[in-house]
């Protein structure tokens, strides 16, 4: 009498969340005050290489053709990543480098730009890759007491119709400050009062030395 066979059990499959998930990112992860990330680059780069068919989508405003939506106040982008079929979709809102709205009469292309590649690396994550590091994203903004200290005017002679002199003096005085709260506040304070004759790039250089 011949012996009757079992069936197979199917062979499982890793899914795509804990193949993602189970990816160490510390090796490029960075860091900005007391926030740990990575790169758009770095987290595209990791999933091609896991689903290489992996697609993105910047959605537009079908009213206005533009790659942010808006309530005439403040703005948001709105970022898909897809892997094998399943689409993550994030909007995440057009911020400043303390993460507060900005205002679309201020806002730039720049500042969208920038929050579309977070916005990215937020969808990618939403698959697996990196999402501890986003754990801690309702404190961005949160940063130790600072010591009191004085408003931060530029005290040496400077000509402030030259944006190189004024952002040089800036830098050498955000370098004076003690922690990392303290040099924030003198780079707003500094952008603030001179802002008008200053370039996307030299506020750009200067807000490098308070990340």
């Amino acid at each position: 009498m011949s012996e009757t066979k079992k069936p197979r059990a199917p062979r499982t499959t890793t899914s795509v969340y804990t193949r993602l998930n189970s990816i160490d990112v510390r090796p490029r992860v960075r860091s900005k005050g007391k926030v740990d990330y990575i790169s758009w680059a770095d987290a595209w780069h990791m999933l091609m290489t896991e689903y290489p068919d992996s697609t993105r989508k910047v959605y537009k405003d079908e009213a206005t053709g533009l790659n942010f939506f808006s309530d005439g106040r403040t703005a948001y982008v709105e970022v898909g990543v897809t892997v094998k079929g399943t689409e993550h979709v994030v909007d995440l809102p057009v911020m400043d480098f303390r993460n507060n709205s900005i205002p679309v009469d201020k806002m730039t292309s720049f500042d969208v730009n920038k929050t579309v590649q977070r916005a990215l690396v937020k969808a990618i994550a939403m698959h697996g890759l990196g999402l501890q590091l986003w754990t801690k994203e309702d404190l961005y903004d949160v940063d130790p007491p600072a010591a009191p200290e004085s408003p931060a005017p530029v005290k040496q002679q400077v000509d402030t119709s030259d944006p190189k002199a004024i952002v040089d003096a800036a830098i050498g005085w955000i370098k004076t400050r003690p922690n990392i709260t303290a040099k924030r506040k003198a780079a707003t304070q500094l952008i603030e009062k001179h802002g008008d004759k200053l370039s996307e790039a030299d506020r750009d250089t200067i807000m490098k030395w308070v990340r």
